[in-house]
């Protein structure tokens, strides 16, 4: 068995598109030294119909020319919004598809703490959809059920990076009226093994098995906070921690996040979501507390969507440069630091905890922890602080 040697190794993002495609089974998702998946196929079994390369992302065109609108969102629903990791536009979505009886697919931690892609069909399988998954998820052969619930008259929403939207369109090559999109802004994705890893130095931390993570939440106000509970006591997980403030400098991510070609404002979804950071410099009178999202409308089809949502009330008009003015993913991809090689060559042959002394912390402890809790109010307002004096000294 050999990797698929179409295009260099480091352009593949684990759609699985080619799994799915394959008429006769013949690869497989597999991963590598660092955790990542990748294609393998076995060429005995291979009829080489080309089927991997015609449907391969890579060089399928999926983007969108152009944004039609933009907008920011808030939920007017307290017990959504709170669960949610900004504004709560993900569930105002959904609920358009689940009241006409359609099918929604995102991620969710299963009850070992792997991001898998699921599908759920009513409002209480959707809790398990909402918050932000800072790990690679694993979409087995989830294009191949899409598909299945399509061609069965299903309307469908799809949620999920840019990269997986993208290889949904190459795999089903055919426009679907009953096809939803959203796309995340994604940074980038570290390994599921890395994060496997850094569990179990959880655990054996804790004396205790992980029974719940969850990297946002809003006991401290929106901002980048979170907890994980371990023999029924719950922890706060803090900007602090070696995994979440990694992931947060770019360290860890798959090699393609570093030459993303999607991040960019010309998106593959039908509409693109994310936090709404900064909204208040051009927002004066919104309420930023418990989170806002940001909502970039790509086509007719989303702007369709948005018609649908049930929570309209809860949007308000804005320009695409607000949103991108801090969300810098949508203008280009994240820079990859010079020790990310040596991170993931190391994180299996050290002890964890040495391991992220030395590669996953440069700030110390106690200021990472403190700026982890500062909520969002407060730390605009010592950035307009130290931006006033900037002005005054200049």
């Amino acid at each position: 068995m050999n990797n698929i040697n179409i295009f260099k190794k480091m352009q593949c993002f684990s759609c699985s598109a080619c799994v799915c495609v394959c008429p006769v089974n013949c690869i497989e998702m597999v991963a590598d030294s660092e955790g990542f998946l990748y294609p393998i196929v076995n060429e005995a079994k291979c009829i080489e119909c080309g089927k991997c390369i015609k449907h391969c992302p890579i060089i399928f065109d999926s983007v969108n020319k152009s944004i039609l609108n933009a907008y920011g969102y808030i939920n007017s629903d307290k017990d959504v919004i709170m669960s949610s990791s900004s504004g709560g536009a993900f569930t105002s979505l959904s609920y358009a598809i689940l009241k006409d009886n359609g099918k929604v697919y995102g991620c969710t931690f299963n009850d070992r703490i792997e991001a898998k892609t699921i599908s759920v069909s009513d409002t209480e399988g959707l809790k398990r959809l909402r918050g932000s998954k800072y790990v690679q998820c694993d979409n087995e052969k989830q294009y191949v059920n899409i598909k299945n619930n399509l061609e069965s008259g299903f309307q469908v929403l799809y949620v999920s990076t840019p990269c997986y939207i993208a290889g949904l369109k190459s795999f089903l090559q055919k426009e679907y009226t009953n096809l939803f999109t959203v796309d995340l802004f994604c940074h980038g994705v570290p390994s599921p093994e890395l994060f496997k890893t850094y569990l179990r130095w959880l655990e054996r931390k804790h004396r205790g098995k992980t029974t719940e993570y969850s990297f946002r939440d809003k006991e401290y106000g929106w901002g980048t906070t979170g907890h994980y509970t371990i023999n029924s006591k719950k922890y706060i997980l803090y900007g602090s921690d070696p995994y979440y403030y990694s992931f947060l400098k770019a360290k860890t991510y798959r090699p393609c996040c570093y030459e993303c070609k999607f991040a960019c404002v010309k998106r593959p979804g039908d509409i693109s979501i994310g936090d709404f950071w900064g909204v208040e410099k051009y927002h004066t009178d919104i309420d930023i507390t418990k989170g806002v999202s940001a909502i970039l409308v790509n086509n007719e089809k989303g702007q369709k969507l948005l018609s649908k949502s049930n929570q309209s009330m809860g949007f308000f008009e804005t320009k695409v440069s607000n949103i991108s003015d801090i969300n810098v993913q949508l203008l280009h991809p994240s820079i990859k630091p010079s020790d990310r090689d040596e991170i993931y060559k190391q994180f299996k042959i050290m002890k964890f905890a040495r391991f992220a002394d030395k590669y996953l912390y440069r700030e110390p402890f106690a200021v990472m922890k403190i700026k982890a809790l500062l909520p969002q109010w407060l730390k605009t307002l010592v950035r307009k602080t130290i931006d006033g004096i900037k002005k005054i000294v200049t």
